[in-house]
């Protein structure tokens, strides 16, 4: 399985193993930098033992969560999101908060909330009507536009809230990748199965 060089994320056809699939924004490589430079900011503030930090090149905006799809809705998805991505314009949006989910009082993510006027929100909801309309389940929870930076232990101690804002790094949405993840011993591997790059139709 071919490797790519510039994100350390497998590219290429899904492998024999089904994988569990999910729709993103990827950052690109100046990005993916300065959010590193987040996490390394961050990391000498947490208790070690207690988180996970999420692999840079496994960095990413997750737009629909889909789960291990049969072969028609798959083939159903990869159909129509290219007329999606097509008709949707390229989006700003920037990092505007780091935060503790479900709260800092119970850490489960250290996640940064990102902000885009409404854009991401607009795009999540284009993505669970055409998700609905092939017969997958409609994502009960509202969307959050954020990205994990870390994954907290069970019994991670609590937290204070983050009293300054961080950099509000500019994030350019201008793709939408299909990404497949399986459970490997050494951890999840992302396999970036397409890309699609937004408003080319526009």
């Amino acid at each position: 399985m071919p490797v790519s060089r510039s994100t350390g994320v497998a590219v290429g056809e899904p492998s024999s193993e089904r994988p569990r699939l999910f729709l993103a924004w990827l950052p690109d490589e100046a990005t993916r930098t300065r959010l590193v430079a987040l996490q390394e900011l961050l990391r000498p503030r947490l208790p070690r033992r207690d988180y996970r930090w999420v692999p840079p090149p496994q960095l990413h905006l997750t737009l629909r969560f889909l789960g291990a799809l049969d072969a028609a809705p798959a083939a159903a998805l990869r159909a129509r999101l290219p007329l999606l991505a097509a008709a949707t314009p390229a989006l700003a949006a920037h990092v505007a908060a780091w935060q503790f989910w479900p709260s800092p009082r119970t850490p489960r993510v250290l996640v940064l909330r990102l902000e885009s006027r409404g854009a991401l929100e607009r795009l999540a909801a284009a993505i669970e009507e055409l998700v609905g309309g092939i017969g997958i389940a409609r994502e009960p929870r509202r969307f959050r536009a954020h990205l994990t930076l870390a994954r907290a232990a069970a019994d991670a101690a609590p937290m204070q809230p983050f009293v300054e804002a961080p950099p509000p790094i500019p994030l350019a949405i201008d793709a939408l990748a299909l990404v497949g993840s399986t459970l490997r011993p050494e951890g999840a591997l992302h396999e970036v199965l397409a890309r699609w790059p937004l408003g080319t139709g526009a």
